[in-house]
């Protein structure tokens, strides 16, 4: 201890390398910070901590000097990139900006590199800028002396979810997050002036783009944020799918509803949905058992309707485009609702040729008998 205190006034802090000792090139914070207080009694700068010495270990673990980092990262940042408006850096700022970007500070005439180390490594932490800035406005809160900033703060810290962070996933989003988003966007769409709440209306006829790609907003404090959708429909579950989407929410929901009757509406909407029934979103729903599933759905629907028993008979059809373009419809929740055949008219086996598709429902039931 005593040739670590020598060092320490002998270079009126560490020495060129950073270090804190002639020979030991790296100290455990706990045994630096000892050191350090007794150098301070015999005239060492007081400004002195263990967070700017770079060759130390287990600095996360005094907990006095991590909160001493964190809040003055956070401030630096605060200050400097947003001007003191902490929702735009919590809609803004990233892992990087907050735990990666330098942290200096003037000590006898020199600006000196503040030790970043026991942030990320810190187990509060764990590289997660949402835990950061929630840790940080908790200490934030405690030291500050104005009653009307410290109650927008307060309510900041108890409304900022981390799906409000616009740049931040890494480490942040879990399941339980992508869910509430989910839920969230789903249910802003179900109650705009274009459904009313008529979840079976909105099912059947929303598209990619109106629920997974419109912005979804809500508030911190009074103030309006976007909430960040990537991680939902890039979710390995979801895949940008808005069928798996919808069926997601449904499993979510169903669970939770209270109303018998609503209950039984969602069950049945859960059994009876499938991809083709969603008119306006077949990128990423359509693949090729959906394909074969509406081919011989409708195939059967107008051999029944000519009254044929081999779908080679309707090629003497005059009128067979009507395989192509007459409605073709099943039931969901025991309501109508018509097939989309815009996926199946473009299908490589089609073509648009209403022969081909006679052809393709010959091949996939002569594969059927086969089994």
């Amino acid at each position: 201890m005593g040739e670590t205190v020598d060092y320490l006034l002998k270079n009126r802090g560490p020495d060129d390398q950073g270090c804190a000792h002639p020979t030991r090139r790296r100290l455990r914070a706990v045994d630096l910070n000892e050191a350090l207080n007794l150098a301070k009694k015999k005239g060492l700068n007081p400004r002195w901590q263990v967070y700017h010495f770079p060759n130390t270990y287990d600095m996360w673990a005094i907990a006095a000097d991590r909160d001493a980092v964190i809040l003055k990262k956070f401030e630096q940042v605060l200050q400097s990139k947003y001007r003191g408006n902490v929702i735009r850096l919590l809609q803004n700022t990233s892992n990087e900006e907050l735990m990666q970007t330098p942290l200096l500070e003037m000590i006898d005439g020199r600006m000196r590199p503040v030790n970043l180390v026991m942030i990320y490594n810190s187990p509060e932490i764990a590289w997660s800028a949402f835990q950061f800035v929630r840790h940080a406005l908790t200490l934030k809160i405690e030291s500050e002396t104005k009653p009307k900033k410290q109650k927008f703060l307060q309510q900041v810290l108890h409304e900022m979810k981390p799906e409000h962070m616009g740049r931040s996933c890494r480490n942040t989003w879990d399941r339980a997050t992508k869910d509430r988003v989910l839920v969230a966007k789903f249910e802003m769409v179900l109650r705009s002036k274009r459904y009313e709440g008529n979840i079976l209306k909105m099912i059947l006829a929303t598209s990619t783009k109106e629920l997974l790609l419109t912005p979804l907003f809500e508030t911190i404090a009074g103030k309006k944020v976007r909430v960040k959708m990537g991680p939902v429909y890039k979710d390995e579950r979801i895949g940008t799918s808005v069928f798996r989407f919808i069926r997601r929410y449904l499993d979510l929901k169903i669970p939770l509803e209270k109303s018998a009757k609503q209950r039984a509406l969602l069950e049945a909407i859960r059994r009876d949905l499938r991809p083709e029934h969603l008119a306006e979103a077949a990128k990423h729903t359509w693949d090729d058992a959906t394909i074969r599933r509406a081919v011989q759905a409708k195939v059967k629907s107008v051999m029944r309707d000519q009254g044929v028993r081999k779908a080679t008979d309707l090629l003497a059809e005059k009128n067979l485009s009507r395989l192509l373009f007459s409605p073709l419809l099943e039931t969901v929740a025991a309501k109508p609702v018509a097939v989309s055949l815009g996926s199946v008219r473009a299908d490589r086996h089609i073509k648009k040729r209403a022969a081909n598709m006679v052809y393709y429902y010959v091949a996939l039931q002569a594969g059927l008998q086969a089994k």
